[in-house]
């Protein structure tokens, strides 16, 4: 724990949270020209183990692009996925590997992501079915849900995405029967496909509820 709080402080003395510096200047945040928040990319390399929920506040990012929450295996990372990141519709790069971190189902709010190319959720204790909503996001390119908890059945809408070339569904215990059938075009155009049976707590949330409630975001 004093490990995990002594990287935390490191963070926080590189620059984030401290308000004699411009939001857009803090570790971990881009901005667009007009000064709105356009990504928060936490990577796993960058980053020290921080601890958390993701705060359901993220939902007041309207320009919000990427959502890059990449963290260390043994992080503090807890909670589910907040529906209300449904909100941020001009959304494409929604990556969350949680190490085991994330659980509950993918929100149904998330069918409202229609820019989203790449979906990355892999590593966590996601469960439920595969949600048919997944159908409609055409514009999806990368679909990694390896390493959870999903259950039912693979279903073969998959191979109906016009842009995807990457999927992975491997060490889904609950996950029964392989990817559907590829072949011709469709061969071609999945170049990574992957079989289901196959290989402070609230630091967080109030960094995102702080930055949330600032004007002109």
């Amino acid at each position: 724990m004093a490990q995990n709080a002594d990287a935390f402080a490191e963070f926080l003395a590189s620059g984030w949270l401290r308000f004699d510096n411009h939001y857009c200047d803090w570790r971990g945040v881009y901005c667009d020209a007009q000064n709105r928040v356009s990504r928060l990319e936490f990577e796993l390399a960058r980053h020290p183990k921080l601890p958390g929920v993701i705060s359901s506040q993220i939902g007041n990012f309207s320009e919000l692009t990427s959502l890059h929450l990449d963290f260390h295996e043994g992080n503090e990372i807890h909670g589910s996925l907040p529906a209300q990141l449904g909100n941020c519709r001009k959304l494409k790069q929604l990556i969350v590997n949680g190490h085991g971190s994330l659980r509950g189902i993918i929100p149904s709010s998330f069918k409202q992501l229609t820019q989203l190319s790449l979906l990355h959720l892999d590593a966590n204790q996601l469960s439920g079915t595969l949600p048919e909503f997944l159908s409609t996001l055409e514009n999806l390119q990368e679909l990694l849900l390896s390493n959870n908890s999903f259950t039912g059945t693979v279903p073969e809408y998959l191979l109906g995405l016009p842009r995807l070339h990457a999927l992975e569904l491997h060490d889904n215990p609950g996950l029964l029967g392989d990817v559907p059938h590829i072949d011709g075009d469709d061969y071609k155009r999945i170049e990574k496909v992957m079989s289901a049976d196959e290989e402070d707590p609230e630091s967080i949330a109030n960094f995102i509820n702080d930055l949330s409630g600032m004007d002109d975001l």
